[in-house]
């Protein structure tokens, strides 16, 4: 092992250190208020969707999502639909962090997750992915959410940034991302 490996092994090693640290002594989240464990909401980009997020305890919670990708036109790296498409998607994500004032009257939350989705194409519409592939099938990705959470608990509100990595395995594989933010409100 030469000094050059040496050393990313341990500044890779130093890293995982210390975000298995940060995520110990984060504080668990209490990520719903009492009783409204239910949000349903809107999320805006790709896709647009109708979205529902279910707490399953203070710390974890299942997101549906039911909307469509909107037909666009070629963007560098991302994909390129001729015509909207329905797209459902199902996360699991646990909220990692929670921070904000005393008051708690607002406060903001950071979630990771795994999850994946379901896109139909019908057969007269067509998309290419990021690699350039022409498709006219219908799609399913494993990917990996990331988001930025603000919630409002005077009014039950929930707003949300998220960011999700994924891998498209079929009809063949190639890398996705998606990208939304949105809003729930909690019953």
């Amino acid at each position: 092992m030469n000094a050059n490996t040496a050393t990313r092994s341990l500044s890779l090693l130093s890293a995982m250190l210390v975000a298995a640290g940060v995520c110990a002594v984060a504080t668990p989240a209490r990520a719903q208020w009492k009783g409204h464990e239910f949000g349903l909401g809107l999320r805006l980009g790709d896709p647009t969707a109708f979205s529902g997020k279910l707490w399953l305890n203070g710390a974890d919670a299942l997101q549906v999502d039911f909307g469509w990708h909107t037909a666009y036109h070629s963007v560098p790296h991302t994909y390129y639909y001729y015509y909207a498409g329905p797209v459902l998607s199902v996360d699991w994500v646990h909220q990692v962090a929670h921070f904000g004032p005393a008051s708690r009257k607002v406060w903001f939350g950071v979630h990771l997750g795994v999850g994946g989705t379901f896109d139909y194409v019908a057969p007269d519409s067509c998309y290419y992915d990021a690699l350039g592939q022409h498709y006219c099938a219908s799609a399913m990705t494993v990917h990996a959410p990331v988001a930025f959470n603000v919630y409002l608990a005077a009014v039950r509100l929930e707003f949300f940034a998220e960011v999700a990595p994924g891998l498209r395995i079929l009809p063949g594989p190639a890398p996705s991302l998606i990208f939304s933010v949105g809003g729930r409100y909690y019953f």
